[in-house]
Formats: C-alpha cells, structure tokens, sequence
C-alpha cells in the first residue's frame, strides 16, 4: 500500500525519484538523509520505513485518511499504553461529568453540541486557556457527547483547529468517558478529529494522574499543571501533530475499533 502510493504520487506530478527526495526533505527533517536508493527500495517493497515516516509521506501527498482506513492490523500490533490506561481510566471523569451536566434536563441524545452542556460553567470551574484569547476560544469550542438510558456516557470537548494570532493548535480540553465501551466511541471520534484537522499541534488536558503519566510516556511536552480542587489536578500536554497519530499505542488500538 505504501509503495502503491507513493509510485502513483510521483507519476501523477510528473517527479523523478530525485525531486520526490527533494519535496520530502524540503517538508520534514526526517528526510534530511534520505537518497533515491532507499526511495526506490520503498517503491519497490525492499524496505518500509518506520511507522512515523509513512505518516509524514502520507500528510505530505494528502493521502493520511486512506492510509488509516486502508491499514489491516496484524496480531503483531500492541498498545500496551493504551491498555495500562483504559484498565484504570474511569476515576475523574464522573466527577467533571456531573459538575457539566445541566440538572433541569435529564434528556439527552448522541449529538453534536449539545445545547444541554454546561460548556460555560465547564469553562469557568476548569479550564483557563493558555493559548488563545477568551473570545477566541468560546467562538471555537465544540462537543461530541454520546447518551445511554437518557445518562450522559462520554463527551468529547475540544476547539475546532485555531490557526491565528501565531496558533496552529486543535485544543482537547476534555475527554471524559465512564466505561471502556463509551470510551472506544469517543477515542474514535478524538483521533478522527486531529487526523482530519491539519494542524501542527495538539493540545491535551488531562485530569487525573493516570492521564498525566500515558501523555508522558507518550512523548507529549508538559505546557502547565494545576491543582484545581482537592481532588482534581489540571495537566496541560503539547503534541505535534504527526507524533501523535503516528504512535503506535495510539494508532495500533485506534485501529482495534475499526
């Protein structure tokens, strides 16, 4: 599939092997050493460069989305990281999901910004933006919640992508879910959203402990933590991008769901 793609990229653009190492190297650093001997050999299926590269070329010739639905998981694809974290993930997440929930409404339905989200009160008791204006991200805040027996099951609360005032992020300022099954729904949703979106980086918040130690071990760049209650600890991670898709905890269980 890589090689499929590649090849067909080149001669639809009319580059010889030496202009796609070019384009490659121009765009990422981490083709800075690459020649057309190793190029020919991916074209070929000599070799398959590592996982992270396959992601830098697909972005780059904007074939991301069908190489992540077109990839078939193989018995050899773990997420140990993934699997330690969902085992002891459903703590915090109840607590901030009763604190947003609107009271006077007990109805809900899987949907997209659901009008009965307390987003502001959400706002106001958690989150203080360390990117963007106030007035910036109210006007690019947005929900994914999902509903079982009319009780509210995950909800997904990010910004849609903000590329101003020197940002290129897509903030998740909350990812809150209470079992394994309505948090497969909503790690779906999460990784479709930064796949599609085309930013440079991601910021993550995190609101327990356990969060806080998968964004290290993943590689994420700790921007600010607070303390927030006696209970709750904000923890604040910047991603790039590519990184982040590209992990193979994060990719390999995105790809269990499918």
């Amino acid at each position: 599939m890589f090689n499929h793609f590649l090849s067909q990229y080149r001669e639809e653009n009319n580059l010889t092997q030496q202009d796609m190492v070019d384009q490659l190297a121009s765009y990422h650093p981490s083709f800075n050493k690459l020649d057309t001997v190793t190029l020919s050999r991916w074209e070929n299926e000599k070799t398959l460069p590592p996982l992270k590269k396959q992601f830098l070329v697909f972005d780059y010739i904007n074939k991301l989305c069908e190489f992540t639905t077109a990839y078939i998981p193989s018995i050899k694809d773990q997420y140990p990281l993934l699997e330690s974290y969902i085992n002891n993930k459903f703590e915090n997440s109840n607590i901030i999901i009763s604190d947003i929930l609107n009271t006077n409404n007990c109805y809900f339905t899987k949907t997209n910004n659901d009008p009965y989200l307390n987003i502001e009160q959400f706002v106001i008791d958690y989150f203080q933006n360390e990117f963007v204006s106030d007035f910036v991200l109210r006007e690019n805040i947005e929900t994914i919640s999902w509903n079982k027996n009319n009780q509210l099951e995950a909800c997904l609360i990010y910004t849609s992508p903000i590329k101003e005032h020197n940002n290129d992020n897509m903030i998740f300022m909350g990812v809150f879910a209470k079992n394994r099954t309505s948090f497969e729904l909503i790690y779906r949703e999460l990784y479709e959203l930064i796949l599609e979106s085309n930013v440079e980086n991601i910021i993550m918040y995190s609101f327990d402990d356990n969060g806080y130690k998968l964004f290290k071990k993943l590689g994420g760049e700790i921007i600010k933590i607070t303390r927030i209650s006696k209970d709750i600890i904000k923890y604040i991670f910047k991603f790039n991008r590519i990184d982040f898709l590209s992990n193979k905890d994060i990719f390999f269980y995105y790809k269990s769901l499918k």
